[in-house]
């Protein structure tokens, strides 16, 4: 890996530090209130993110895309469901509670899939590569959106129902599943795949009103993830051994799982490219949605925001070292 792509990381990285920085700040100065990390994550959950899926995924699934992908868009199905297999048994060796192991499940099967991933990979290999990536971690993007909603917030669920009757409990359940995020992927995929003409003025001019709203994602889940840092003093975030380790099996431990299974897959005559993407997916930091929709909910998300934000900067070291291992092992 050259240093250019090495400077790359570091720049998307201190874009996100700096973010997470001010969040820090703001919070730990009075600026905003106690109750302000709960108002951003409900912004973020409810409008924010369905508007980015929506905006993303209209300009980028199309029918011609997703007949061409097919097998690519399955390889990804399979590695995400890999990864959750992984991520659940991980979770339960750090975990403390069911609301600890449901961040730390997300953390193991889900990365940074867009923010981190889509510049990255566009910057490195290209925009043909970036199409590729987009539709293989398209299952991924659809499964978090249900089964990581559900794990992150299960919960308070389960606190706010203790006495519910059998219908409430059901109730309950499909509105967890049934979530905004969720909503947002579906309208997205479904206005991709319509067979309407993307370059007209009218889908146009729609993008263009929702897309500011959609970009906001990233930069308010970062300082959200700043202001629930704020709970602890800035020196315990660089000195929780455990946020470490976490972070470790994230962005070190499934990528070195994950190449064994490449490897045997290499020689079964599995597309090299396939195997890329999905090391790709298992060696990137941990999406920020494992602060988002906890605190969206109301639960303490600051277990997960500790090695979230340590992912970040240890990224910086290990996604070159995996990837440069990828190209010299896998990817020839």
């Amino acid at each position: 890996m050259d240093f250019e792509t090495i400077l790359l990381i570091f720049k998307q990285v201190f874009n996100f530090l700096v973010l997470i920085f001010i969040g820090y700040v703001v919070r730990r100065k009075n600026i905003v209130g106690e109750g302000a990390a709960q108002t951003l994550a409900k912004l973020l959950t409810y409008v924010f993110a369905p508007l980015y899926s929506v905006v993303n995924l209209s300009k980028n699934v199309s029918i011609d895309r997703v007949v061409g992908y097919i097998t690519n868009i399955g390889w990804g199905l399979l590695f995400t469901i890999i990864f959750i297999v992984m991520a659940n048994l991980l979770a339960k060796i750090f975990a403390k509670d069911s609301n600890e192991k449901g961040m730390f499940t997300y953390m193991f099967a889900f990365c940074n899939l867009g923010y981190f991933g889509y510049p990255f990979i566009q910057a490195v290999f290209g925009e043909q590569m970036l199409v590729e990536y987009m539709l293989f971690g398209l299952s991924s993007s659809v499964i978090l959106s249900v089964y990581g909603y559900y794990i992150l917030t299960k919960s308070a669920s389960t606190i706010n129902v203790e006495n519910a009757s059998k219908k409430e409990k059901r109730k309950g359940l499909v509105k967890r599943i049934i979530s905004p995020p969720l909503i947002g992927t579906l309208i997205g995929i479904t206005l991709g795949l319509l067979p309407i003409n993307k370059s007209s003025q009218a889908f146009t001019d729609i993008v263009k009103i929702i897309a500011p709203a959609g970009n906001c994602m990233s930069p308010c889940a970062m300082i959200l993830t700043g202001i629930v840092l704020a709970k602890s003093p800035l020196k315990d975030l660089f000195s929780s051994v455990r946020a470490y380790l976490i972070s470790l099996v994230r962005l070190v431990g499934i990528p070195i799982v994950a190449g064994v299974i490449c490897i045997l897959l290499k020689l079964v005559g599995v597309p090299k490219i396939v195997l890329l993407l999905a090391m790709c997916l298992s060696c990137f930091p941990a999406g920020m949605n494992v602060v988002v929709y906890p605190e969206s909910v109301g639960l303490d998300s600051s277990a997960g925001a500790k090695p979230c934000f340590v992912s970040y900067i240890l990224a910086i070291i290990t996604v070159p070292i995996v990837l440069s291992l990828v190209l010299k092992f896998i990817y020839v």
